[in-house]
């Protein structure tokens, strides 16, 4: 019993194993090449045939099956294989046959061009090897469809162009897809621009750095690049050139430079950079540079010590434009004795008698100098090396002092050394000039006066005289009027009444 089972058991194992061996002889067929392309592209693909013992292949037919809308056949070319006629479009032999792996044809095919992204299939199909055993002897195997006959194309996009290109939220001025280049301006105050680009195709992608983003600009042209890469690996580049205005100001001067809180004075040149001036006893500096233009950048550089001798200072000036201008100072500092007092001192209207030990003077106010003296001062050391500030009651006399002059104001001529520190009040010397009310008697107010006086008496005797003959003109005219009466009774008199008859005799006569 267990012998018939050992023997059931090997014709069944032989019936398993004999397809097998049967296949292991059976020739194979493998189609590869290119999976991925783009319209334009030329693509290729190998048939290879596997022969295996002692089989030999001398013989391959099969059909080509490919989707001639996406592409075109150009040219099937043998490799040690002769090409023959046949029914199928794949017919070659070998007269000895081949053994082992052998790439037998090369297929090349064209993508067409504009061909939408899609996926398509190179296959082959009804595929028949004869085969060659030892013996020479021929067998025809018809070889069933499987993956490896079959290669899947991708063809990508090639569209790597824009939609819409957008700056700051609006789309370009006459934008087109297939124009690659603009220009365009912004204001001086625009410091930055949004940019915003939509590919044609969803497929497409930017190259890093150069999609949707903020750019900053510089003033002047600004080179903007928008790299669009298609599907299929094609870069397309816009360019945008951005010229931001500039309206910003060139001007790099100073307009003042403060030193000492104003006890040094400087006055400044356009065109000069360069400055020298001589303190005494200078210790400290404090400087303060009022620019032209007020977004210029001022920067100032003091040493940190100051000398007997030169200290020099360096102001640089920065206009919006980035143009440097460079003030330098030199401070000559002496520590020499000086005569802080002045050598002479003119008021305009006025003979003061100056004496440069004399510190107080009074002048009677003039109302034509109500807005103010007119001072002129001479120093009595060199003018380099000492100031002087004028102040009215208390307060320092600017271009915007206003000053309303009256009886009881006092002037005050400060001099001292140029450079002394603020408060040292040490070697300064001060000049007074009070403002006092006129008390003489003017002669010529008294002249007014008599003359006013004699012209009233005149005045008076014209009108008692006018009175008086006006008077005697209305006596003479009522006496006139006396007069006139009395003639009048006397006519009256003489006149001679007629009565009745007499007057109607005089009217007959008058009708004869």
């Amino acid at each position: 019993m267990k012998r018939k089972k050992g023997i059931l058991l090997l014709v069944v194992g032989l019936l398993i194993l004999i397809p097998s061996i049967v296949l292991a002889a059976q020739p194979t067929v493998e189609l590869s090449g290119v999976l991925n392309a783009k319209p334009g592209d030329t693509v290729a693909y190998d048939i290879k045939i596997n022969s295996s013992g002692d089989t030999r292949a001398s013989k391959y037919e099969a059909n080509l099956e490919y989707d001639q809308n996406i592409l075109e056949l150009k040219s099937i070319t043998a490799k040690s294989w002769t090409k023959e006629s046949g029914s199928s479009d794949l017919n070659f032999s070998y007269q000895d046959g081949i053994s082992g792996s052998s790439t037998i044809a090369t297929i090349t095919f064209k993508v067409k061009d504009n061909v939408p992204k899609q996926t398509t299939n190179i296959a082959l199909k009804d595929i028949k090897i004869t085969t060659l055993d030892e013996e020479d002897s021929s067998s025809i195997v018809t070889i069933s469809e499987n993956a490896s006959h079959k290669v899947s194309l991708s063809v990508k996009s090639t569209d790597n162009t824009l939609k819409d290109l957008k700056v700051d939220g609006k789309t370009i001025e006459d934008f087109k897809k297939d124009n690659y280049e603009y220009e365009l301006s912004v204001s001086s105050d625009t410091d930055e621009v949004e940019i915003k680009a939509t590919p044609t195709n969803a497929n497409a992608t930017f190259e890093e750095g150069f999609g949707n983003r903020d750019v900053k600009l510089d003033y002047g042209e600004n080179e903007v690049l928008i790299k669009v890469k298609a599907e299929s690996g094609e870069i397309q580049v816009y360019k945008l050139l951005i010229t931001r205005e500039d309206d910003r100001n060139t001007n790099n001067d100073l307009k003042e430079i403060i030193i000492n809180s104003g006890r040094i004075k400087l006055e400044l040149s356009k065109n000069k950079v360069n400055y020298t001036i001589k303190t005494y006893k200078l210790k400290e500096l404090e400087i303060d540079a009022v620019p032209v233009d007020e977004k210029a950048k001022v920067e100032i550089e003091i040493p940190d010590e100051i000398i007997v001798g030169d200290n020099v200072v360096t102001i640089t000036v920065t206009s919006e434009t980035g143009e440097e201008k460079v003030y330098t100072l030199t401070f000559e500092n002496s520590d020499k004795e000086l005569d802080t007092k002045l050598k002479n001192l003119y008021i305009k209207g006025y003979n003061i008698d100056f004496d440069k030990n004399t510190m107080v003077y009074q002048i009677v106010y003039n109302k034509k100098y109500k807005n103010g003296l007119d001072f002129s001062i001479v120093t009595a050391d060199d003018e380099e090396l000492v100031g002087y500030t004028i102040f009215y009651n208390g307060e320092e006399v600017t271009d915007d002092t206003n000053i309303s002059l009256k009886p009881g104001d006092k002037y005050e001529i400060r001099v001292y050394p140029l450079g002394l520190e603020e408060g040292d009040s040490s070697e300064t010397t001060t000049y007074t000039i009070e403002i006092v009310k006129d008390k003489r008697v003017s002669f010529f107010l008294i002249l007014e006066i008599l003359i006013a006086l004699v012209l009233f008496v005149l005045i008076i005797v014209q009108v008692v005289k006018r009175n008086k003959k006006r008077k005697n003109n209305a006596n003479q005219e009522n006496n006139n009027n006396v007069v006139s009466n009395e003639k009048l009774q006397e006519e009256v008199n003489k006149t001679k009444v007629i009565d009745t008859d007499e007057l109607n005799k005089i009217n007959e006569l008058d009708k004869e």
